[in-house]
């Protein structure tokens, strides 16, 4: 089993470089962060994959078609924008300014900031959280249809986080050998371990 798991993982790294986007300028880990803030970008690749109720029927039913589901779909579904958000608003908590989390919001809610910046999101990061009229209670269960505000569970979002934050540091062990900065600037792991009992009280 444990055999199993490593391949896992493995593939799983593979496959982030198509998957993330860099904030800042230098090298990945001196001065430039992949995923900045890391609990924003957890909040989003935790739900990235969920079918959507304007998900094409051919990707709902588990046909393969390149891309997944369309970024106007990201930047129009409630329940995809509402759900992030409240990810967010819990899991990064006030560790960083509003502005941030906006900035954040318009760049890479939709499609990570991959290659372009569009379509924007139709509600900005304060108006989905706003729409919010009542707290969720039911988490997101991986592959069904995310069609109301949903929770991302602890273990969904420590899974994704640790993996992220793994590929980060990887990236940043590359650029260590491409120049010697003064000082290293670590992914803000932190932030995972605070989210962990947010939603027991």
């Amino acid at each position: 089993m444990t055999g199993g798991l490593g391949r896992k993982t493995t593939l799983g790294l593979a496959l982030l470089p198509a998957l993330c986007h860099a904030d800042g300028r230098g090298l990945i880990g001196y001065g430039r962060n992949m995923y900045y803030p890391l609990c924003a970008a957890v909040c989003r690749s935790s739900i990235e994959q969920a079918p959507l109720v304007c998900t094409p029927h051919d990707i709902k039913d588990g046909a393969h078609s390149h891309g997944g589901t369309p970024y106007e779909c990201h930047a129009s579904d409630p329940a995809y924008l509402t759900t992030l958000a409240y990810c967010i608003s819990q899991r990064c908590g006030d560790s960083y300014t509003a502005d941030i989390i906006e900035s954040y919001w318009r760049q890479h809610a939709v499609n990570g900031g991959r290659v372009v910046l569009e379509p924007k999101p139709v509600m900005s990061y304060s108006q989905a959280l706003a729409s919010i009229k009542t707290p969720p209670t039911e988490e997101y269960v991986s592959d069904e249809m995310l069609n109301v505000t949903s929770l991302v569970s602890d273990e969904d979002f420590i899974s994704n986080g640790h993996a992220l934050g793994l590929f980060e540091q990887v990236e940043s062990g590359h650029s260590k050998y491409r120049s010697a900065p003064p000082r290293d600037i670590a992914p803000d792991l932190s932030l995972l371990t605070r989210g962990m009992a947010v939603y027991s009280s």
